[in-house]
């Protein structure tokens, strides 16, 4: 009689300890997918958003720098790669409906990333452009960093470059130009007392040339 007690106090406590550990087991689960949407939810928020200025300076500064962008991607990849990681190794362990938003955020998080990933790109055609009509490394947005010993110069190069590529610039470019434009015009109405006269001629002709290009880019 004492043994048969002995062995259902046994069994009894056997089976509270194994459903303590499937509690425990179950909460880890899902722990783990809830960090995984979680995360998932948030990149695909990130990547949505539309950036503040600070935002795509620091995106500007990547993107001139291939190895940074390297970096931050696979960072981010990383930290996907090891949430998936603790859902996908128990993934039979979860009902059909959790196995089915799996998926779907799999999904999100794939679209997402592309989307973040076109947005460097862009971001970098943006800078590369900017650099490439300005000749000239600019820090801020207001071209302060011009001098007035570089300002014909920096009017010379814009136009020039302007004009070789024209043709392949798209209606988002041009917005972009326009802008750069109008900041270069700023700094030269502040600069203007220490311009010489020869400086001022050449930013004329180069205003002229600025002119002729917008129109016949709205003719065509």
């Amino acid at each position: 009689m004492l043994l048969y007690l002995r062995n259902i106090v046994l069994v009894s406590c056997l089976l509270i300890l194994a459903s303590c550990s499937d509690q425990e087991a179950q909460k880890e689960r899902d722990n783990a997918f809830n960090d995984y949407k979680d995360y998932v939810t948030q990149f695909e928020t990130d990547a949505n958003r539309d950036y503040t200025d600070v935002e795509l300076r620091a995106m500007e500064q990547a993107a001139e720098d291939n190895s940074k962008w390297e970096t931050e991607s696979a960072e981010v990849m990383q930290q996907y790669d090891e949430r998936k990681r603790k859902v996908v190794q128990n993934i039979d362990l979860y009902d059909e409906a959790q196995q089915k938003e799996f998926k779907e955020l799999e999904g999100r998080y794939n679209n997402a990333y592309q989307k973040q990933k076109e947005k460097y790109q862009d971001v970098s055609r943006r800078y590369k452009l900017r650099k490439d009509l300005l000749g000239l490394e600019i820090s801020s947005d207001d071209m302060s960093s011009i001098t007035a010993a570089d300002l014909a110069s920096t009017y010379e190069h814009f136009v020039q470059n302007l004009e070789s590529r024209a043709s392949q610039l798209e209606g988002r470019d041009w917005e972009l130009v326009e802008g750069w434009w109008i900041a270069l015009n700023n700094r030269r109405r502040t600069l203007d007392n220490e311009l010489s006269a020869s400086a001022k001629s050449t930013i004329e002709q180069a205003t002229e040339r600025y002119k002729n290009i917008r129109e016949n880019q709205t003719i065509s």
